[in-house]
């Protein structure tokens, strides 16, 4: 779903909701510098939301379930940013339904041209059959324990 924001305003909010496997991918033509802010609720269910970088399919620049549920960043690059919202593994798999609200803002001049929204070539990792891949390395669980 491409986000557009109405003339004259920086934000958009979106209230909606997902059902077992499905996820929805908010798509945002930015350009370098601006800022942009997202702001994930819940009001039902488990689902998270992540952040991607235009062109990266296999490392995003947040990850709602680890970093929670705000975003905020100056952007390091132009281009098709990439908002996906989806439930964790288990709860997709008792195809359980999440009711959400997310809000975007996009403010700033910035840099060079926002190019135009396209869908990414790949979609990235199955929206629920595994959480995103962060390059960020993540505090481990305390029951964790090295394998012997």
């Amino acid at each position: 779903m491409t986000v557009t924001f109405d003339p004259g305003k920086t934000s958009k909010q979106v209230k909606s909701s997902i059902t077992g496997e499905a996820g929805v991918d908010y798509l945002l033509a930015a350009k370098q510098d601006q800022v942009l802010q997202v702001l994930f609720s819940t009001r039902k269910g488990a689902c998270y939301f992540s952040v991607w970088e235009p062109g990266s399919s296999s490392a995003a620049v947040h990850i709602g379930s680890s970093a929670g549920n705000e975003f905020g960043a100056s952007l390091t690059k132009a281009g098709t940013y990439r908002v996906q919202v989806y439930q964790m593994r288990a709860s997709a798999r008792r195809n359980e339904t999440c009711s959400y609200t997310i809000s975007f803002e996009l403010t700033g001049e910035g840099k060079g041209t926002a190019m135009p929204v396209v869908a990414p070539a790949q979609a990235g990792p199955p929206r629920s059959r595994r959480a995103p891949v962060s390059t960020r390395s993540a505090p481990r669980p305390t029951s964790w324990r090295a394998p012997r």
